[in-house]
């Protein structure tokens, strides 16, 4: 199989980090952690992805380390009552590209059926025309 053509199976996590919310620390078991507030992005595919989608709002940890740690409505209370994060809180809004790309599978299969359908046409108005 080539190499460039990325074919995908499952489901994936993608974590961005909300712009305008600086990192912050948490207490963790491990000790304080630099996080920011990010959205779990989740998608998943069957060769390309057919669904993506914010599935949470979760703590992102910045580092060498990727991982996330869920919210609770306890933290989030503390670090908005220290200004740390907004109130409200922002929404993630999925972008063009990532809409795009999160349903390619069925962009793809729509692009099939127009095209077998106008095959299809072409054909049968060739018929006719001898």
């Amino acid at each position: 199989m080539p190499k460039g053509i990325p074919l995908y199976f499952g489901k994936s996590v993608n974590l961005k980090c909300l712009k305008g919310i600086e990192t912050f620390e948490i207490p963790t078991t491990e000790g304080l952690k630099e996080v920011c507030y990010a959205a779990k992005i989740e998608r998943k595919s069957i060769f390309l992805p057919w669904k993506v989608y914010v599935d949470d709002y979760v703590f992102a940890v910045k580092g060498p380390v990727s991982g996330y740690f869920k919210t609770d409505e306890t933290t989030i209370d503390s670090l908005q009552t220290s200004e740390q994060l907004p109130k409200p809180l922002p929404e993630y809004k999925l972008q063009g590209f990532e809409l795009i790309w999160g349903n390619a599978l069925w962009i793809s299969i729509g692009l099939c059926v127009i095209a077998f359908s106008a095959e299809i046409i072409n054909k049968k108005t060739k018929k006719t025309n001898f």
